[in-house]
Formats: structure tokens, sequence, C-alpha cells
């Protein structure tokens, strides 16, 4: 069962494991976000992929490099 406020540990879920991973990228974890409230879940949705983006760089045009589309 998994509780947004677990402490991570080695053993800790994957879902502790992922919950802590945003929580450093956003600022916040799934217990601070209202989960009835699909607009404020949708908006901490936002925060993590935009700061996946920042940080892998354009991914769209990693995948169109790979499958040998556009480069540079």
């Amino acid at each position: 069962i998994f509780d947004p406020q677990e402490r991570v540990t080695t053993s800790s879920s994957w879902q502790s494991h992922w919950n802590h991973l945003f929580s450093s990228w956003t600022g916040k974890g799934l217990g601070e976000v209202d989960a009835q409230e699909p607009g404020e879940v949708s908006d901490w949705i936002d925060e993590i992929l935009a700061h996946w983006s920042m940080i892998s760089g354009n991914p769209a045009k990693r995948i169109s490099r790979h499958l040998g589309g556009v480069r540079g």
C-alpha cells in the first residue's frame, strides 16, 4: 500500500521512489496534491513533464533523430 508520506529507503516501494523524485522536481509530492481536483493534478503533471523535458533536452527531436529524421 502506497503512503505518500513514507520515508524513502532502499526497501521503499517503487511508488515512493517516483513520488520522491517528482517531489524533488516540483517541490510537492502526491500527498500535497489534491487527487480529487483534476486541474491540480494536471498542473502537477505538467510541472513534472516540463522539468523532465528541460533535463532531457528536446525529446521529440531525439526520437526523430533515432528514427532517421531531422538532425541538429
